[in-house]
C-alpha cells in the first residue's frame, strides 16, 4: 500500500504539460496521474491538431512501464462532453461545456451521469487501468446533489475518489468571492465584489 500518493492533473490535453508530467513521473517525482479523456485532438477551427487524450494516456503507461496510477479526470468545465448533445444542461451554445466562472448549479443530474460514466469508459474502452476518479476545478464536489451523483459513480465503478476539501491561500481569496457570487447567481457588478 502506497503511504504517501503525489499526483499531477490535467494531463491529456497540452503537450508541454503533458510531457512534463512523463518526465516528473520517469523520475519518480511523483506516481499518480489523473487525465482527462474528453479531448479529441481537435482544434476550435476543427482542425486535427493534437493526439486525443486516451491516445495520451497510452503514451504515458508506455513512457512509465505502467508505474503510475491512472485517475480520470472528470470535466465539466473544459472543452466538449463525450456525450455530446446529449449534455445539454452542461453546455453553452456551441457545445462546450461551460467555463468555470459560468458554471451553475441547476444541471440536468441523468446527463451529468451519463457524462461520467462516458468519460471513464473512455479509458476501459481503451483497456487502460483506472484506479481512481477526480474532478478538474473541483467542480463536482461544490454542490450537494452534484457531490451525490459525483460519488454515485466512483461507487457504481468501484473507484476511489480525491479528497475534495482544499482551502486556497490567501491570495485567492477575490476569486473565490467572485467565484460565490457567480455561483449563487449573485450580482456580478464591481461595485458587488467587495
Amino acid at each position: 500500500m502506497k503511504k504517501l500518493i503525489i499526483t499531477t492533473d490535467d494531463y491529456g490535453v497540452v503537450p508541454i504539460i503533458n510531457k512534463a508530467i512523463i518526465q516528473a513521473a520517469q523520475a519518480k517525482k511523483i506516481n499518480s496521474v489523473a487525465a482527462f479523456s474528453n479531448f479529441d485532438g481537435y482544434n476550435k477551427d476543427g482542425l486535427k491538431k493534437y493526439k486525443s487524450a486516451i491516445a495520451n494516456a497510452k503514451i504515458l503507461m508506455d513512457k512509465t512501464n505502467g508505474e503510475v496510477d491512472l485517475g480520470c479526470h472528470f470535466t465539466i468545465t473544459s472543452g466538449k462532453p463525450v456525450t455530446g448533445n446529449k449534455a445539454k444542461s452542461l453546455i453553452d451554445e456551441e457545445g462546450y461545456f461551460r467555463a468555470f466562472y459560468e458554471y451553475r448549479r441547476d444541471i440536468d443530474l441523468k446527463e451529468l451521469e451519463q457524462e461520467l460514466d462516458e468519460q471513464l469508459m473512455r479509458f476501459k474502452d481503451a483497456n487502460l487501468p483506472i484506479t481512481h476518479l477526480s474532478s478538474h476545478h473541483n467542480a463536482l464536489t461544490l454542490f450537494p446533489e452534484i457531490y451525490k451523483t459525483y460519488l454515485k459513480v466512483c461507487k457504481k465503478h468501484k473507484l476511489a475518489t480525491r479528497a475534495a476539501l482544499s482551502r486556497p491561500s490567501k491570495k485567492y481569496n477575490l476569486f473565490l468571492k467572485i467565484l460565490s457570487l457567480k455561483l449563487m447567481d449573485g450580482d456580478m457588478s464591481r461595485k458587488n465584489r467587495k
